[in-house]
């Protein structure tokens, strides 16, 4: 099934029955602009981006290529990364340890030099660790509830104190 179809399909589930193709896609379009026109950063990002403007960045998402480069790109922020690995262009997703090896070698940087920074204990902690990456878990507004055997912080700017002990 194509990835248009996928989104056919989700739109009538939502609606709860039968949707001509075109009823769907323009669905579809409507939930797209307000989706895109909600991407906004969190106040943390651009200080965090900023106090780590030394280090080369990458980017490692289980998003399509070109709509995660089109979020970096209206919130300002792609140039700060030196690397954009997409699951999209790789053909590999979140936890694979085979995508965050991809994006070590397109640093030129050993698995064992990398931090990895996710909010998916699955997918970004789990995969980060089987690939040999240093794991650092964000876990927003409070919502650590327990201990973990990973750093974890609230918010970016914790991020640029525990990159240096690491």
């Amino acid at each position: 099934m194509s990835f248009q179809e996928q989104r056919r399909e989700r739109i009538r589930d939502v609606f709860q029955g039968r949707l001509a193709d075109a009823d769907c896609d323009a669905r579809t379009h409507e939930f797209l602009e307000a989706y895109e026109a909600s991407w906004r950063l969190f106040e943390d990002v651009i200080p965090a981006l900023d106090a780590l403007a030394d280090r080369p960045l990458g980017v490692i998402t289980n998003g399509l290529d070109a709509q995660q480069r089109d979020k970096l790109t209206r919130t300002g922020i792609v140039d700060r990364f030196a690397v954009i690995v997409t699951s999209d262009a790789t053909k590999l997703s979140k936890p694979d340890p085979r995508i965050f090896h991809h994006a070590a070698a397109a640093l030129g940087a050993r698995a064992a030099d990398c931090v990895h920074v996710g909010d998916d204990w699955k997918r970004d902690v789990e995969g980060a660790t089987a690939a040999g990456f240093r794991p650092i878990w964000l876990v927003r507004a409070g919502r650590l509830q327990a201990a973990h055997p990973v750093p974890t912080i609230e918010s970016l700017m914790n991020l640029v104190g525990l990159v240096e002990r690491l």
